[in-house]
């Protein structure tokens, strides 16, 4: 397991910093946010009422923020400074700067006080919570991750670490299991909360990956079978017995989360992970989906095999009589997958997305027992429902998401239904879908992706965002306009 590759900023005073950032925000140019159709006045509201009720330092701090994230040479710049520092083992020089500026606009807090106090801010606002310990595990930078798919190739089988590297790796796995258990308990706080968990940590990421591409042999009907096809041959006793550690982490997990009725949402991996946390999630919903969906899977449709992948699962569910949890997501690891795996247009994978969430709501309606009982209050009540999240960041995806809600095509009294962004993300999408729910009962939760932990375990999700806002300067451009609207309005 290799040890983090973490990037982003110089350090240099803060306020210093954030008062530059301030004057090249006012003297910009006069930049508008169209509002001049039905599709635009929609996102148009909210966010910039948001804005207003926010302090002085909070909107200058997220526009540096976003004045740096929408310069890719700058994102770059600063990646490679961490990088550096990281090399001579410097990164004392950057915390500081990190945590004042990146972290306190992306992530929750490090403190259950001040988790607790973002939660309220955003149930306060008509938003729930998905709490996720964003600790991140990864397989070392050597491993030729493109031959391995090409070539269907499994590894030879992972070698017994040394005693010290066992204990390492059952400490990181403890570590991030108390840390779940306490983001789960804490989610109790307010009702409606939901948790995201990455099981990445649980395990040697070697066997991980070997027992994925075990697992990558089988069709796609019968590869999400995790218990089942850890009597393969194939494996090693030792790497059996960190597959059934893996299970028992995960199974306490959902478990307690059963017990206090959080649903779960297991978050996505590289596609050298996929296969398996398919394989072990689906496990899960068979275990406990039986009345209420707690355990959710996530589908990536970037990649090509996604769509077949949704659809195998929601015809087990229906013959062995589970309730189906699904999170819909492009894809968040661009950059490291191979390429021939994801869609070879944008226009490809919009289309699968489109399709995707269109099949899976029909598929609820015809097949979730649901709750008729619901019907006056769909969100107060879970029984009997499928669990389905969209999260995106496009806005055309969550209009289209608001208009088959209103359209009555989502059956709420068998769906639960989430829409979802990132803390710190795409907040003019998530404030207008909160706006179109005031001063009414709402049918669907409006999310936001909240992540918790100290900064030094959290410093590798920060740089993932970074590197994708990369790939999204459009986007960034857009929400940094908000921000130079809103310095506009106070200053002048």
């Amino acid at each position: 397991m290799r040890a983090f590759r973490l990037a982003s900023g110089v350090l240099r005073n803060r306020k210093v910093i954030l008062g530059i950032g301030a004057g090249s925000l006012i003297t910009a140019g006069n930049i508008k946010i169209r509002n001049d159709s039905k599709f635009d006045a929609f996102f148009a509201k909210g966010f910039p009422d948001e804005l207003q009720h926010r302090s002085l330092f909070s909107v200058l701090r997220s526009a540096f923020v976003y004045e740096i994230c929408s310069r890719a040479w700058l994102v770059k710049l600063s990646l490679g400074a961490m990088s550096l520092c990281d090399v001579f083992h410097l990164s004392f020089l950057y915390n500081p700067f990190c945590r004042y500026t990146f972290y306190k606009h992306f992530c929750g807090g490090e403190t259950p006080q001040a988790v607790m106090a973002t939660m309220d801010t955003l149930q306060a606002a008509g938003i729930t919570s998905c709490l996720n310990y964003s600790r991140e595990v990864d397989l070392d930078g050597d491993m030729d991750v493109n031959k391995i798919a090409s070539q269907g190739v499994v590894p030879p089988q992972v070698p017994v670490p040394s005693e010290k590297n066992q204990k390492v790796l059952r400490q990181i796995a403890d570590k991030a299991f108390e840390s779940n258990m306490h983001i789960i308990d804490m989610a109790t706080y307010k009702p409606g909360t939901v948790c995201a968990v990455k099981l990445t940590p649980f395990i040697n990421p070697l066997v991980l990956q070997r027992y994925n591409s075990i697992l990558n042999q089988y069709p796609v009907e019968s590869a999400c079978n995790y218990l089942e096809h850890l009597k393969s041959p194939e494996l090693s006793t030792y790497e059996v017995s960190e597959l059934k550690k893996f299970w028992e982490y995960a199974d306490k997990l959902c478990q307690f989360a059963k017990e206090k009725q959080i649903p779960l949402f297991i978050d996505a991996e590289q596609t050298y992970f996929q296969d398996c946390m398919h394989a072990v999630t689906v496990d899960l919903m068979r275990k406990y989906n039986k009345e209420v969906a707690i355990v959710h899977n996530t589908y990536q449709l970037y990649l090509k095999k996604s769509r077949k992948i949704m659809d195998d699962h929601i015809k087990k569910c229906v013959a062995e009589g589970w309730l189906m949890g699904a999170k819909l997501v492009r894809g968040a690891y661009l950059n490291s997958e191979p390429r021939f795996l994801i869609h070879d247009t944008k226009a490809e994978t919009d289309k699968d997305f489109d399709s995707a969430v269109e099949a899976i709501i029909a598929a609820a309606a015809k097949f979730a027992p649901g709750d008729p009982a619901s019907a006056s209050d769909p969100i107060a009540s879970r029984k009997g429902k499928w669990g389905i999240m969209v999260a995106s960041h496009n806005k055309k995806t969550m209009f289209e998401s608001v208009n088959l809600a209103e359209t009555k095509k989502v059956d709420f009294t068998k769906t639960s239904f989430y829409l979802a962004q990132l803390l710190g993300m795409a907040d003019d999408i998530t404030y207008a879908l909160a706006y179109s729910q005031r001063n009414q009962q709402p049918n669907f939760c409006i999310v936001k992706y909240v992540s918790c932990g100290p900064i030094s375990e959290v410093l590798p999700y920060l740089v993932r965002r970074a590197r994708e806002n990369i790939d999204a300067l459009d986007r960034c451009k857009e929400e940094r306009a908000y921000y130079r609207q809103a310095l506009r309005r106070r200053i002048f």
